[in-house]
């Protein structure tokens, strides 16, 4: 259970701020009819988004109670007994590994809900910033006349990637990383025993430095473990991170097995995503390896948007060899043409 403020979200570690604030609104039944969760990867921003909804849809969730520790899902009502995710009053828009969320989803969505009645409709958008300009742009026009009853959700690890129109529309709920107990609470809760020695070792002092590693993030510290079984155990993944056997770029892939019907594309994406997320994990104490691993980071998180937006496979693997291999990723950049980034 959380440590936070009644029982809102109680499967969420840490985050008494976000909760004590949705909690406190909904007790004085003032909820907005839009809120912007944002903060870093991997804290538990779309979990709340899903718990704070059940709440909101909930028959005895607290709204108006005056109460905040009366405020959370009951478990119990005709709305809590039905399967979530077919809720007739809940919809989650998110976007594919490899694309935008298009405006006609939006569209589709909030007419969905609009025609329904109820108290109220939770909308969560999961990876805001990644709604297309037209959808953005329509979704913008629904935030100025909001639709009665819906409650948008917005959840984002990348909120200056969001129309500031969408921000200056939203009341925002700042998500934090964990603190070293909620952090360990939260590993324990997601792997054994044995998986968390596979990505940090033995002991308390071997999660604290996993949570320094990660960052206060227990999200990232399972996505390692992910990582590491997927590349075939840690030695290996460590291998790909170094970019081991970059002197032949169409090898990197293979460092990953192919998903069933899975496409090159889909599969480079995803080498590309989980290479970010072992570079995230491998800060440094160090400030110039810190701000070279940085560097490569960014890079390659440029490739995968290039990716998604049509460079061939080959051409990404040849740059991502590069920028593995090379100690100093900006000089990569330097040396590639201007021309390769008008993908991205």
């Amino acid at each position: 259970m959380s440590s936070g403020e009644g029982s809102l979200c109680p499967d969420v570690f840490g985050q008494q701020l976000a909760r004590r604030f949705l909690s406190q609104a909904v007790a004085a039944g003032r909820l907005a009819h839009a809120y912007l969760l944002a903060g870093p990867e991997g804290v538990g921003k779309r979990r709340f988004a899903d718990g704070f909804a059940r709440a909101v849809l909930c028959l005895r969730g607290g709204e108006g109670s005056g109460d905040p520790s009366r405020v959370g899902a009951c478990g119990e009502c005709p709305s809590c007994v039905l399967p979530f995710e077919n809720h007739p009053g809940y919809r989650l828009l998110q976007a594919a590994a490899e694309a935008t969320i298009e405006i006609d989803a939006v569209r589709e969505v909030i007419a969905a809900l609009a025609l329904r009645a109820g108290a109220h409709r939770v909308i969560v958008i999961d990876g805001a910033e990644r709604l297309g300009e037209a959808a953005a742009n329509a979704f913008l026009k629904t935030l100025e006349e909001p639709p009665p009853g819906i409650v948008f959700l917005l959840v984002t690890s990348r909120p200056a990637h969001l129309l500031e129109t969408i921000h200056s529309r939203t009341q925002r709920v700042p998500f934090v990383p964990l603190d070293e107990a909620s952090f360990a609470a939260a590993v324990r809760s997601l792997a054994s025993a044995v998986e968390i020695a596979a990505i940090a070792g033995d002991g308390e002092d071997s999660l604290r430095a996993l949570h320094r590693a990660c960052g206060g993030s227990p999200g990232v510290a399972t996505r390692w473990l992910s990582g590491i079984e997927a590349c075939g155990g840690g030695d290996r993944f460590r291998e790909l991170l170094r970019g081991v056997g970059g002197e032949r770029p169409g090898t990197l892939i293979d460092y990953l097995p192919a998903l069933p019907k899975e496409t090159a594309r889909a599969r480079a994406h995803r080498l590309l995503e989980l290479i970010l997320i072992g570079l995230w994990g491998q800060r440094e104490s160090d400030p110039s390896l810190r701000r070279r691993t940085a560097e490569r980071g960014l890079l390659i998180a440029e490739l995968a948007r290039g990716l998604s937006r049509g460079r061939s496979v080959e051409l990404t693997l040849e740059v991502l060899a590069r920028v593995l291999r090379r100690p100093d990723p900006a000089r990569v950049a330097q040396e590639l043409p201007r021309s390769f980034f008008a993908l991205v």
